[in-house]
């Protein structure tokens, strides 16, 4: 279902995840994904849906339950959607790699968790 790499990498980050596969996808939820400084929540879970084919094709967006909100109350750039999926309802983060930037062969659950991370990081307002 997920390459042992992957499984790897999200052990040795010490994370709780859960594997729920949906038709051509694989539904991965991180529990309590720690988000940096500038949100009304310091923890999230995290959905990621895998196409298959991952990681030679890449995710596309990313999702939050509870929502993060920047700690000024304001909403982040392109997450004011809710989505259910699971069985839950999520945030949707709508985020999207060009085609250049996903390297097939090269890419992976860590590089698009890198992807994530540094969005989340850099769409949060410079507080005065």
């Amino acid at each position: 279902m997920l390459a042992e790499e992957n499984i790897k990498f999200l052990q040795d980050h010490g994370w709780r995840y859960e594997l729920q596969p949906e038709g051509e996808l694989i539904n991965l939820i991180i529990f309590g994904y720690e988000l940096p400084p500038g949100y009304t929540v310091t923890q999230s879970d995290l959905l990621i849906r895998l196409p298959g084919g991952f990681p030679d094709a890449p995710p596309n967006m990313f999702w939050l339950d509870p929502p993060a909100f920047f700690s000024n109350d304001s909403q982040p750039p392109g997450a004011d959607q809710r989505e259910e999926y699971v069985g839950r309802s999520w945030q949707r983060w709508s985020r999207h790699l060009g085609d250049s930037q996903w390297r097939p062969g090269i890419d992976n659950l860590r590089s698009y968790l890198r992807f994530i991370r540094t969005n989340l990081e850099a769409v949060v307002p410079v507080m005065a």
